[in-house]
Parts: C-alpha cells; structure tokens; sequence
C-alpha cells in the first residue's frame, strides 16, 4: 500500500523520523481501536499505538527500537523472517497468523496484515502492521477440537459396546478410547469391593505407574475417601476437580499427580441394581477442561460402558439360566428405549425401523409416526447424495466399523438442527432387516459458535480494512459511502445508510447508503427525535435494535420503512470528536433479530469513520493548538522559535537591529495560591492583551511558559529603543488587575538581548535573554536588564552547581546533622530536628539556601530527601535501642516537591519498614508554602502519611501565608514557632504576647508548640512561663553529627 496521501515527502534511504510518521498516520493512528505497528526497514518498531501496546503488554517506550523478532514466539520466528524478506522487497502481507509474546510469557496469537510506506523513490522506507487479536478464535477452535475429540471417543465406544464379549475387554477399550480418542492423558475404570475399596479394573494412558499403590475409597470415614472417587460414589452423580491444584481433599494424591502432570479430574459412577459397581475416573493435563460440553460428552460415553456392561451381565445371566435361545436383539431393543442418546434402526434404505424416545423429542414428532419414515424425510434435499453415499460405503466394507457424518434435520418446527451421527452394521439384527444401528449428537449450538466466531472474525477484519482505509484516503463522502457498503455486507442486509444529522432542526440528511432507489441518497430527509430510528438513536446516544417495526412503540415508523416494507432494523451514533455527527443504519424487509455482535461491528465502523470526520474537521483547530497559545491566543514558544531564524537573518542582511526580551511574572505565584489558578489565569490573559496593545504590528509577543512572556521587535534604531521597550513592557504589568472584583498588582522582570554585539542564532540569543532576565529577578525585579558578555560566566556556575548537585548524592557528599529538641517543662532531651548540609569537595560547606532551591528545581530534592529519610531513621532505630525506656521524635522537613511527589507515601513507609522504626517515632515537618502548592494533593498525601502513625508538624508557622484555617484542615501534632518572634520574646512585649497567643492557640487545638531559634537564657525563661512546650536552638546545642546527638541522647544531658 503506497501511504503518501497528506505526508511531508521522505527523503531517500533515510528511516522516517517521528514527525514524517505523525504525518502519515495521523491522530487516527494513535486513536483506532485497531492495534497497529510502524516497523522499519532494520526490523525495529518505530512506532506502536496504544491498542498494539496493550495487545502485547508493553509500553510504546519499551517497544520503540525493539527487534519485531524479540517478541515473536519462537515457533512463528521463521514464518516472520519470511515477512521480513518480503518487506524489503517492498511486498506486502496480508492474513499470516503468527503469536506475540506478552512479558509473562503468554502468547497472544494474532492474524497479521502489512503494507509497505514508500519514500518520494518509491523505496521501501518501513512496513505498517495491523494486528488482529484472534486468541479468541484460537482457543476456540482448541476447545472445538477438544470437543470433536470427546465425540469421537463417544461415537467409538457405541461399536465398543456392540462388539465387547467381556467385562474386562469392555473396560480396557472405554479407557483405550477415552485417552486416544478423547484427548486424555489417562483413564482408568476402577471396580468397587464390598468392603468399599476401589481397585483399578482396566487402565489406559501415560504414566500407569501412577496408580501403583494407589489406594481409593468409597468411605467418607478414610481420607482415601474423600476424593472425587469417593464424592462420586457416594453422590452416584459425575465428581468433577477441575484444578486438582487448589482442591484440598485431593491432598492424598497431589505430589505423584503433580510428577505425572495432572491437573484436572473427573469421575462417572457406574450403576447395577441401585448400587454402584464401578467408575470411570479420567484425568487432563489441562485445568478447567471438564466443562458442560466435556462433561456431557464423557458422561454418555460412561452411559455407553455402562449399558454395554448390563448388556454383557444378562448375557452371562442368559447364558447361566440356560436362556441363550432367547433373542439378544430383544435385549438390546429394550435398553436401547432407555439410553438418552438420539438412536434408530434402519434399514440399508433408510427407513426407520426403530425409533427411541430421545430422537423423537429431537424431531419434535411421536415415536411412533417415525416408524416406516425414512431418514431422508428429515434431511434437507440437498445432503440427500451426500448421506446415502456415506451408508453405501458402509454397506460395501462393514469391516471398517463405525462411520460418521455430519449433516442437517429439520425439527417439527421448522427449525434447522446439525447433527453428528453416527453409523455401524449390526449382524446380530440381520434377521429382522434393521442391519444399520445409527446415533446422534445434536451439535447445533457448537456448529453456531463456529459460524459466529468465522463471522466475527470477518467483521473484524472489515473494520481493521476500513481503519486502513480510513488513513489512506481524504475524501469524506468515499469514507462515508464505504461504510454504507461493509455494514451491508458483513451484516448479510439488503440497505444500509449513513444519516448526517441537524442539530438545530433536528433533522437528517440522508448522505449514503446502499440498496436504495436513486434520488433517496443525497436527497431525502428524516425527521428526528421521536419520529425516526434515528433520531432516537442520537437521542439515547448508543445503539438501537428493532426486531419488528410494526410493533415498536419508542417511536414512530419513518416514512422510508412503510415505502421500502422494512421490517427490522438496527442505528448506532456517529460521533465527531464529542459531538454526534450522524447515525449508521442497516435494514431487513424479513423480521430479523440483531445481535450484540451486530451491534458490536456497526459500532467499530462508526468509530472509525468518526474518528476519520474528527481528524478532517479538526485539521484547522489543531493547526491552531500547534502554534498559539490556548489560554491567551499569542504565538507560543513553537512559533516564536520559528519567527527568530527569520528575523535574524533579515536583520544582518539589512544591517538593522533586532531584539529579544524575556519577561517573566515576578508575583503570579502568589496570585495563585492565595485566589487560585483561574484568577491567575485571568491575570494571565489581562497582562497578555497590554503586551498586545504595545507592540508594534511587525513585532510578536509570545506566551513562552507558565508565566514567561517573549517578545521579538525587529528594525530598532539603537539598543535604547529595546530597553525603552522593555520598560514599556514592565510598566504594563504593574498597573493594577481588576480579577473577581478584587485589585491584585504583580510586577515583572525582563531580560534584553539585542544583535548590537555579534551575530547570533535563535538559541543563543535566548539563553543571553533568559541570563539578563534572571539578573533582572536577582536585583529586585521590576526592571529590564540588557545582556551583558560578563552575565555569561555567573550562569556557568549556576550549572555548574546544578551539575556538581546531581553527582553529590552518588558520591557521598551530603550529611545529616541533628539538632536536639529539648522539652522545656522537664529539661530533657525529647528528640531532634535532621538537617541536611553538602560538603562539596572544593566549595566547602555549601549553605542550603544556595543548593535546596536548586534542588526543587531540578527535582532531585525527592532523590536527596529520600536518603536524608533514610538515615534519619536508620539513627533514630539505633538511639531507641540503646534507651529503650525513652523514645526519641526525629523529625525530617518534607519540601513542596516530595509532597507533591505520587511515591511519597511509599517512600516513607519503606523508611520505615527497611529499618523496623515505629511510626510513632518519626516526625515529617512542612512548610505552608507547601501546603498551597496543591492544596488538594497536599491534604491526600498527608492524610496518608497521617495513616501510616507518622507524626506531622508545620514548620516556620506565622511566616509566609500563616493561615489558621491550615491547622484545621490537615491533621497535625505540633506547631512550630518561627525564630522570627524568638528573636526578641524576652524583651519586646508584642513579641511575647504574639508568642504567648499561638501557643494558648496550638494547646486550644491539641498541638505541642516548639520553639526555634532560642538562643538566650532570657528567651528560654520566657518561653517556659508562656507554656511552651520544647525549644531547640543554639542556647542547647547546635545541629551535631549522629554520633554526638547520640552520645548527648544515652547520658541524658539536662538544660
């Protein structure tokens, strides 16, 4: 298939990049339902949708550059070099089933479909897979062959029980039949003493060793009994341990079945005069294989041995009471009355002879008025050849035994039955012209699953074919029409049609269809809402079925169904994107009953044709999303970037001045988490359309990030003029923003980078702007800062201290120090604080306000903050067991970014359990400014920490954005002072009585309030007469290493 419609042209011999497959394949790629797969020419994936990822359990990240091979099952390796050989001759392949293999080890087997993108030289550049899901149909037809088998084993044991002449030569062909026959991997028929002891009579199968020693019974006083021998003696009903695995009564036998690889089990009791004599215990190496079907099928084959065992028993009764004149066909017509399987005589003309009560009832007619019919009155005329070949065969060599066929009756009803039957001669009735015992099972429901399952398959490639369709042709009245046609054709119906529909009239317009007259397509209208299928279609918004329009009542009969004497009738919803676009018919002139999987196909074909209208109609939308700016409207960082090669360019060529200022929103953060995001939003699009109104036409401004602006301004006279302008741009953002009927002022910093200087490219004349911006922000912002060559250098370090970051934790050079927390009422030591410091092997000492920043920004705080987790557990495990009478409290800060982290949870509880710390012992500290990140994740995250026994404290409270409204809403155990209104507690009156406050406040909550900061024997004085419950500070003791706080913690020093 030559994929070239609506793609960028492919150069020769390259691998498509990822923007030439977007290209190709489109939104509808990742979209269908489908699962599909771009493969190149070195064998690898370039591309998976999610359907193809979840069809084979791996992400598109995984699959991307893996070999196809690595995830072919072995035994289909070579059937897939043969496709591979193909594609690089540039053919395709279509209809190979091959597996895949998920990560488990499961196959999952697949109906395979390949087309060949070219590149502009008609060389293959790679191969478009489509894979079908057919596991389904595979499994299927292993059950239906599992069940033919069990047939045939049944159709077997009829000329077994014929022709047996012992009891034990009976036994062992039941078992010989059930295992070669039956696709089982043993059997055996074990005879009942009087004692209740079963001993194996006949066996048949692998691994007989297995019931050496073997002790069953039918008692359910020995444990011997209390298996599916013993269930199913004492039940007289079939005992069935479908996974001997999980079945504790099967104990007793599990370890010699498990060597052998049993796993499932199923025994028939067989009776004589009330009482049962034997069972016919049969074994799969399947679990879950014994279902109704099975089951069925083994129980007549055990009805089978058993009849012919009575058989055999009145002969030798026969025999002993000097009876042996008597007719044995009389015997075996009076058994025959009793078996349940549908049976006749016949003549070698097919004429019934005899008829028992179970084939009657199959024919829904009276045993009697069958009699003197032939067979071939019940047969549909057109298998008449075909069966009175088969008997003739079977009357010219009677020594080949038993025959089967499979062929139609039909039922008193009318009602079509498939049956498989079963015929061999009977010598023993020569005398009375019924030489032809014949037997049937009615197959019907299996013949439909395998009608239906090759049906479905179909269907399901019909959409796959349409799918692909769908990404190759642009015309939307081809794509409408063709599902107009498949829906027809796959659904067997004589019309079909595609209805666009009319919002505002609610109405629709008939735009294609199959099987109507001309003039109707393009032309008629339908009436919605009540007065058509299809208008109730949209209205209930998933699919109708009618089965009879003549007696539906949810609305009224459409003028076409009484014009075309449509009977029946079935409407899904289009959809386009979220909004319906139409509905997608298909009609019967005979009452006809629709299925789920009608529905199901007429649902696959219109979401793939709305998912083709959505992908036309949204053409125009995306290419807008693609370059502006959704909340503003301005060119976004794509387009600016796009803008700045040109303008360079023009203004070297012109020997002009061109300029880039980078702004960013100083305050928007705060707008944020005070008045929340869509007032931030708000001031977003108020600060976007000044930034408009002071540009010149020719210039672009650009919203760059969340709250990063850019503008381009080309033909400057000077580089005043860009400064000019970027005060300008300063200037606009600091008058005052109306939101929500409420002032808010934010300021900004611009950084400038004019051409004056050197010529420069798109990238760097954005990093120079990003440098003066962020100096601009060093300074105090609310200014415009041109770049300067010496800004350079001070954004090296910055670098290089992000990288010297990254590598400190590999390389051991952080630390925890922990400073003591003391309680002011009794002077002891209750626990400490753990502080984090980075010994940089050529800096020194780096203070955390340099490196924690930094470290949220880049994200490795949750890496760092993870270990210092660690190890503060690990010291505090250690301290309470050297005292453990007195438990210490460590505490460890949670910064904003690990709170907002999805594994936080996890991280601490695997703290924990790694080290066998209670919880209750452990201490996360945050800040408020946290909290108003994400106020929502915030309050989840904690509150599972909280779930854990962890306890939680807010840090620096009356900082920041102190809100007591916080101590309510999260679940806290301590609030802890600033130092802020330590600093002069002991001295400044306000001070004391803001002190004395919070703390009545946290005992008024049930918080413990902590001092930090103290440092003066004045402070700690005060802070006990306030009631305060523990300090830390350096009055007591600075942040030590673990081994000092230990030492402080076992001697028990006082303060």
């Amino acid at each position: 298939m030559h994929l070239q419609v609506g793609q960028p042209h492919l150069r020769s011999q390259d691998q498509p990049t990822p923007a030439d497959l977007d290209g190709v394949l489109g939104p509808l790629f990742e979209q269908a339902t489908t699962p599909m797969v771009a493969i190149g020419m070195d064998h690898r994936i370039l591309r998976a949708n999610l359907a193809f990822c979840q069809l084979v359990g791996r992400s598109a990240a995984e699959l991307r550059g893996t070999h196809i091979l690595d995830i072919t099952h072995p035994d289909d390796r070579l059937a897939s070099q043969t496709v591979m050989r193909r594609s690089r001759r540039g053919k395709p392949v279509s209809g190979l089933v091959k597996r895949y293999l998920r990560p488990s080890g499961d196959p999952v087997w697949v109906r395979i479909t390949t087309s060949v993108l070219r590149d502009g030289d008609e060389r293959a550049i790679c191969t478009f897979t489509q894979a079908e899901n057919v596991t389904g149909e595979r499994e299927l037809q292993h059950r239906l062959h599992q069940l033919e088998q069990l047939r045939t084993a049944l159709a077997e044991s009829n000329e077994a029980m014929l022709r047996a002449t012992s009891g034990a030569g009976l036994w062992q062909e039941a078992c010989r039949i059930a295992v070669q026959y039956g696709g089982l991997k043993m059997a055996w028929l074990g005879l009942v003493g009087d004692d209740g002891w079963v001993v194996p009579g006949a066996i048949w199968g692998e691994d007989q060793g297995y019931l050496l020693n073997l002790r069953t019974s039918t008692s359910a006083k020995v444990p011997e009994g209390l298996g599916p021998v013993g269930r199913a003696a004492r039940s007289r009903r079939p005992a069935v341990f479908q996974d001997i695995e999980t079945e504790p009564s099967f104990r007793p036998w599990l370890d010699r079945a498990r060597v052998v690889g049993f796993r499932g089990v199923a025994c028939f009791p067989m009776m004589r005069a009330k009482r049962v004599r034997g069972i016919l215990t049969v074994y799969s190496d399947e679990p879950q294989f014994f279902d109704d079907e099975a089951l069925n099928l083994l129980g007549r084959l055990a009805a089978n041995v058993e009849f012919a065992w009575e058989t055999l028993d009145d002969r030798a009764e026969q025999a002993r009471s000097a009876r042996e004149t008597k007719d044995m066909a009389d015997r075996f017509h009076h058994l025959f009355e009793r078996t349940g399987i549908a049976s006749a005589t016949l003549t070698a003309d097919l004429n019934l002879t005899q008829v028992n009560q179970a084939l009657a009832d199959l024919l829904g007619r009276r045993a009697e008025d069958l009699v003197g019919t032939s067979l071939l009155d019940f047969v549909p005329t057109g298998e008449h050849r075909q069966l009175l070949r088969h008997h003739r065969k079977l009357q010219r060599h009677p020594e080949k035994g038993l025959a089967r066929v499979e062929h139609c009756v039909v039922t008193a009803t009318g009602q079509l039955r498939w049956l498989l039957a079963s015929s061999t001669i009977m010598p023993a009735l020569a005398s009375r012209d019924t030489g032809i015992f014949w037997q049937a099972q009615d197959i019907t429901r299996q013949h439909r699953a395998e009608e239906a399952a090759t049906r479905r398959s179909g269907q399901q490639a019909a959409i796959a074919e349409f799918g692909q369709y769908a990404l190759a042709v642009r015309d939307l009245g081809l794509l409408i029409q063709r599902a107009s046609v498949l829906l027809a054709q796959h659904l067997e119906v004589p019309k079909a049609s595609v209805l666009r529909w009319n919002g505002t009239h609610d109405s629709f317009r008939f735009v294609a269809g199959v099987g109507w007259e001309p003039g109707v397509v393009g032309n008629a209208l339908i009436p919605g809402g009540q007065q058509s299928l299809a208008g109730f279609t949209i209205r209930c918004s998933e699919a109708v079925l009618v089965s009879d329009f003549t007696t539906e009542d949810r609305f009224h009969e459409g003028d076409l169904q009484q014009i075309y004497g449509i009977r029946s009738g079935l409407g899904v919803p289009i959809v386009a994107g979220d909004q319906p676009y139409g509905v997608l018919e298909a009609f019967t002139v005979d009452r006809h009953e629709f299925n789920d999987d009608d529905s199901h196909f007429a649902q696959g074909l219109a979401h793939v044709l709305g998912t083709a209208i959505t992908r036309q109609e949204d053409d125009a939308t995306l290419q807008q999303q693609a370059w502006h700016d959704a909340l503003t409207g301005l060119p976004n960082r794509v387009l600016l970037l796009d803008r700045i090669p040109a303008a360079l360019s023009r203004a070297q060529r012109g020997d002009q001045l061109a300029a880039l200022l980078f702004v960013d929103l100083d305050r928007l953060k705060v707008v944020n988490d005070s008045l929340g995001h869509a007032a931030g939003d708000e001031v977003l699009r108020t600060v976007a359309q000044r930034f408009q109104r002071l540009i010149r036409p020719s210039d672009t401004i650009a919203r760059v990030g969340a709250d990063e602006f850019a503008a381009l301004a080309e033909d400057l006279g000077s580089p005043a003029m860009a400064m000019l302008m970027g005060e300008r741009l300063v200037k606009a953002v600091e008058a005052p923003i109306l939101v929500h009927g409420q002032e808010v002022v934010i300021t900004a910093s611009v950084g400038v980078r004019t051409t004056a200087e050197a010529a420069l490219d798109a990238d760097e004349l954005l990093r120079d702007a990003d440098i003066a911006m962020y100096h601009a922000k060093a300074a105090g912002g609310r200014r415009a800062v041109e770049f300067t060559s010496a800004m350079g250098g001070i954004f090296g370090d910055r670098v290089k201290l992000e990288a010297d970051l990254h590598r400190a934790l590999a390389n051991h050079e952080f630390v925890v120090l922990y400073q003591p927390v003391v309680g002011l009422e009794e002077g002891q030591i209750v626990g400490a604080e753990a502080l984090l410091r980075w010994d940089h092997p050529e800096r020194g000492l780096v203070s955390p306000a340099d490196f924690i920043p930094l470290a949220e920004e880049t994200g490795i705080i949750v890496d760092i903050g993870a270990w210092v987790l660690g190890e503060a557990c690990a010291a505090c495990a250690r301290w309470s067991r050297l005292l453990p009478e007195s438990q210490p409290l460590v505490s460890v800060n949670l910064s904003t970014r690990q709170l907002l982290d999805p594994q936080v949870v996890e991280m601490v509880a695997a703290a924990l359990r790694k080290e066998d710390l209670p919880s209750a012992l452990l201490c996360m500290e945050i800040t408020e400014t946290a909290l108003l990140a994400d106020s929502l994740a915030a309050v989840s995250a904690l509150d599972e920490i909280r779930t854990l026994g962890v306890q939680l404290a807010l840090d620096d409270f009356g900082t920041g954005y102190s809100s007591v409204a916080h101590l309510k809403r999260f679940n806290l155990d301590h609030m802890k002072l600033d130092k802020i209104f330590i600093d002069n507690v002991d001295s400044d009156p306000k001070d004391a009585a803001i002190v004395g406050g919070l703390i009545q406040l946290a005992h008024a909550i049930g918080l413990t309030a902590v001092a930090e900061g103290v440092e003066t024997a004045g402070q700690m004085a005060t802070l006990k007469r306030l009631g305060c419950d523990a300090a830390q500070g350096y009055l007591m003791s600075p942040a030590v290493p673990a081994a000092e706080f230990e030492r402080l913690w076992v001697t028990r020093v006082s303060y």
